[in-house]
């Protein structure tokens, strides 16, 4: 064996080997720390390389909006506005009251005459506690989606890549390679944990 892949071996010190899907999955790696992540996007776990990997045109990604995602409610701003005054009815809302009085005895009225009549339709429908309070805890809300793809159909890419106060580099021998039919893309770079590189 020769070459940068044949450093993929299980908690290499040298090389960070992993497959991914042609979404930017992880599927396999070859560190313990990479395999509990087995199934999650590859940008959450190694971000310099994925930001690589999108600048190199491996992959490229479409932005979508969906405006009727349910979510949590945010917190509620802490800002408030002053104390307000009690409410002073003026002479005309004191006047205005034999009206109201008229009104909430017909509205009464007819409450009494509608019960009277057909009894259960004023009657209040049964509802689960639970159903009740996960529905009152969520909101409308617009969320952005993101789906990465493989942009063009090379079979090897490489370079020299950033991360942070530390330079990395992608094998040379296809430091990235699409196989599989073009649906897996199997990537060898410097290892993020080698104590040089960090």
């Amino acid at each position: 064996c020769a070459g940068p892949v044949c450093d993929c071996k299980r908690n290499s010190d040298v090389m960070d080997c992993v497959i991914l899907d042609d979404g930017g999955f992880l599927l396999m790696a070859n560190h313990d720390e990479y395999t509990n992540q087995i199934g999650r996007f590859f940008g959450e776990i190694d971000p310099s390389l994925m930001r690589h990997l999108v600048n190199i045109s491996v992959y490229a990604f479409n932005k979508s909006y969906d405006y009727q995602s349910v979510c949590d409610p945010s917190a509620a701003p802490k800002q408030g506005a002053g104390h307000r005054s009690a409410y002073v009815p003026s002479i005309a809302d004191i006047l205005q009251i034999g009206w109201w009085a008229t009104a909430a005895a017909w509205s009464i009225l007819q409450q009494l005459l509608l019960s009277l009549t057909f009894p259960r339709l004023l009657e209040a429908v049964e509802m689960e506690e639970d159903d009740f309070t996960t529905s009152l805890s969520k909101q409308s809300c617009i969320t952005e989606q993101t789906q990465y793809f493989f942009e063009n159909d090379s079979k090897s890419f490489g370079g020299v890549l950033d991360c942070g106060n530390c330079s990395r580099y992608a094998a040379p021998l296809g430091g990235a390679v699409l196989v599989y039919r073009g649906q897996l893309l199997l990537c060898v770079a410097q290892s993020l944990f080698t104590k040089g590189s960090i």
